[in-house]
C-alpha cells in the first residue's frame, strides 16, 4: 500500500528525489551535465541510464515505476533462483527481499539504486548459466546507472578472469556495445561535463565513524541472511556478496544512507537461493541446514526464528519505513509541506527548498537541486558559492524552507541536516531573513 500511494505521489518521497527528478528533466535536451551559467546548481551526479529511463514520464511516476519493476525482477529472480529446493523456499527467499527495511523505504524511490541491483543479479543469474556476454552487457549497464555498481562488477570480471578467462574475454566483449552506447551519450552530452558530475562530484569525504554505524544497521536489518550467505555460498555468488560488502564499505562516504546496503541484501538471498537446493538434497530441510538443530525435524531451529524475528522488529522501529513512529524525519512526502510552500511562495520570485523535489511537483524551477552536495563541495572549495551567497545576501528568495530550525542548527541539529546545510550558508540566512517559522513540517524565512 505505501509502494502504491508512492506510485500516484508528485511530491519526493526521500531526500534527493528531487535532485534526480529535475536531471531527469533536463537530460532530455542534454542539459543535464552542462555547465550553469546563471549561478543555479545541479547535481546530476549519476550516469544516464536511469535519468533517461526517468525522463520517459512525469518527474516522480516514471523513475518511481522504474523502481519499483527493478524491485519486483528481484525478487522474480531470487525466487526462480531457489525454484528447485520447493515452492516454501523460493517465496521465502523471494519475499524476504521485499520485506527487507531498505526495500521497504527504497523500492518505489525515484533513485536510481533498485534498478543498478537489478541489473547486477541478472547477471549473476545469467552468469551461473555461462552466458558471459549478457553477463557483460547486464554488468555495463548497471555502471552506467550507477557508479557503485562499478564495485561488484570488479568483483564478478575478477572471479571470471581466475577461473574462466575465455568466459571473461566474452564479458569483455558483451559489455562493448552498451558500452559504445554509454560513450556515445556521454559524448553528447559534453565528456568533461559528464566526468565532473558523475566522479568528481561523487568524490567526497569519508568517514569510518559513519561506516561503524551503517555497520550496526545492516547486523540489525541483515545479519542473520547475511552470516548464512557467507556460509554457504559461492562461485559468482560469492563473488558478488564480496563485491557487496565492498559497496557497503563505500557507504563510510558522506551522505550514504541504507541505500548502500541493497547489494548486501541481494547478494545474500541470492547465494542463499543457489545454496539451496544441494542444502535441501543433503540435509532434508533447507531451515535444519542453515541453523541449529530444532527439535522438530523440518522446522528451522528456535535461535534462527527468533533472530530473524528480532531482526524484522529492529529494522522497522530503528528505520521507520512506513512513517509511523512518533517524531519520525525525513518524510517529504506529508502534504502538507508542499501546501506550506506553495502558500508562502512570492509570484516571479525563486525560493531555496532544502528538498529541491518541492519545487519541482509545483511546476517550478529549483535554484539549487541538491543543497547536500552543494554543500560537501563549497567545504571542500570544489564549487563557488558566491552566487548563491550573494542571491540570499540581497533577499531574492522570497522564501527559504528547512526541514530543520537553522537556528539552532549547527549547535544541536541532527548531523544529517547539518550536512545539507553549509555553515557559510546558515550564517547569511540569519543575517539577511527574519527568524523561521514552523509551517506544515517545514521551518520557513522570510526575507526582513
Amino acid at each position: 500500500m505505501r509502494w502504491l500511494t508512492g506510485l500516484t505521489a508528485a511530491a519526493p518521497l526521500l531526500y534527493g528525489e528531487g535532485a534526480v527528478a529535475h536531471a531527469a528533466q533536463l537530460i532530455r535536451t542534454g542539459a543535464a551535465y552542462a555547465p550553469r551559467v546563471d549561478g543555479s546548481f545541479v547535481a546530476a551526479n549519476y550516469p544516464p541510464l536511469f535519468l533517461l529511463l526517468a525522463s520517459l514520464g512525469a518527474p516522480f511516476l516514471a523513475g518511481r515505476i522504474v523502481s519499483l519493476a527493478a524491485t519486483g525482477v528481484i525478487a522474480a529472480l531470487i525466487g526462480w533462483r531457489a525454484r528447485a529446493a520447493g515452492g516454501l523456499v523460493a517465496w521465502a527467499l523471494a519475499l524476504a527481499w521485499l520485506a527487507s527495511v531498505p526495500v521497504l523505504d527504497w523500492g518505489v524511490a525515484a533513485k536510481p539504486d533498485l534498478l543498478a541491483v537489478a541489473f547486477v543479479v541478472g547477471a549473476v543469474i545469467v552468469a551461473e548459466r555461462r552466458h558471459a556476454r549478457w553477463t557483460g552487457a547486464l554488468l555495463l549497464c548497471a555502471i552506467a546507472t550507477k557508479p557503485t555498481a562499478a564495485v561488484p562488477a570488479l568483483a564478478i570480471a575478477v572471479w571470471f578472469s581466475s577461473v574462466d578467462r575465455r568466459s571473461f574475454a566474452r564479458i569483455v566483449t558483451g559489455a562493448a556495445l552498451p558500452g559504445a552506447v554509454l560513450t556515445a551519450v556521454l559524448l553528447w552530452a559534453g565528456p568533461a561535463d559528464a566526468w565532473r558530475h558523475i566522479v568528481l562530484w561523487n568524490t567526497l569525504g569519508w568517514d569510518p565513524l559513519q561506516l561503524a554505524l551503517l555497520a550496526v544497521v545492516l547486523v540489525a536489518v541483515g545479519g542473520v541472511p547475511l552470516v548464512w550467505a557467507g556460509r554457504f555460498s559461492g562461485g559468482v555468488t560469492r563473488a558478488y556478496l564480496v563485491g557487496a560488502l565492498g559497496v557497503f564499505v563505500l557507504g563510510g562516504r558522506e551522505g550514504a544512507t541504507v541505500n548502500y546496503l541493497l547489494d548486501a541484501g541481494a547478494a545474500s538471498l541470492l547465494a542463499l537461493a543457489a545454496a539451496a537446493a544441494p542444502a535441501r538434497a543433503t540435509a532434508g530441510s533447507w531451515f535444519t541446514a542453515c541453523g541449529p538443530p530444532s527439535r522438530s525435524r523440518g522446522r528451522p531451529g528456535g535461535l534462527v526464528a527468533a533472530l530473524i524475528a528480532a531482526q524484522l522488529v529492529a529494522g522497522t522501529v530503528a528505520l521507520d519505513p512506513f512513517g509511523l513512529v512518533p517524531g519520525g524525519t525525513g518524510h517529504w512526502g506529508a502534504p502538507g509541506r508542499v501546501d506550506a510552500l506553495r502558500a508562502a511562495l512570492t509570484p516571479g520570485m525563486p525560493a531555496l527548498v532544502e528538498e529541491a523535489g518541492l519545487m519541482v511537483a509545483l511546476g517550478l524551477e529549483p535554484i539549487v537541486d541538491d543543497l547536500f552536495l552543494w554543500s560537501r563541495l563549497v567545504e571542500r572549495g570544489v564549487v563557488d558559492p558566491a552566487p548563491l551567497l550573494e542571491a540570499v545576501g540581497e533577499g531574492r528568495f522570497a522564501v527559504i524552507a528547512a526541514e530543520a530550525d537553522l537556528g539552532t542548527l549547527h549547535a544541536s541539529g541532527p548531523a544529517y541536516e547539518r550536512g545539507r546545510w553549509a555553515a557559510v550558508l546558515v550564517a547569511a540566512i540569519q543575517a539577511r531573513y527574519d527568524a523561521g517559522v514552523r509551517t506544515g513540517g517545514l521551518w520557513l524565512y522570510h526575507p526582513r
